[in-house]
């Protein structure tokens, strides 16, 4: 992150790029990814979220914060829905500092 308001987002505030999930109506889906940020690191803590996709019922939702020390990965994970509708649910994790660096690893997904 350079900038300590603005939110940097995994998929670089692209839709489409984020980690995204197919999913049917009625269900839910979990969503769990591995989390570091490095000693360096100034700024809020990074925030596992799902963007909003109004054509399944989901607005953009936080679901999990990072509260582990630096140099630690943290499983965050949250669940959403059910929707009501098929399509695709996009998650991404932001963070936003003037220093360091923040790491993502082995996302998963579960609908049911």
């Amino acid at each position: 992150p350079k900038h300590a308001t603005l939110k940097l987002q995994s998929n670089a505030q692209q839709r489409g790029r984020g980690f995204l999930v197919p999913v049917l109506s009625g269900l839910s889906v979990t969503v769990t990814v591995q989390v570091q940020k490095d000693g360096s690191y100034a700024g809020d803590a990074p925030r596992l979220l799902v963007l909003a996709n109004p054509s399944v019922n989901v607005a953009e939702t936080v679901l999990d914060t990072h509260t582990a020390a630096s140099g630690s990965f943290e499983t965050l994970t949250g669940t959403i829905g059910p929707t009501t509708d098929t399509g695709v649910l996009e998650f991404c994790v932001d963070c936003n500092g003037v220093a360091g660096n923040v790491f993502l690893d082995s996302w998963t997904a579960v609908a049911a």
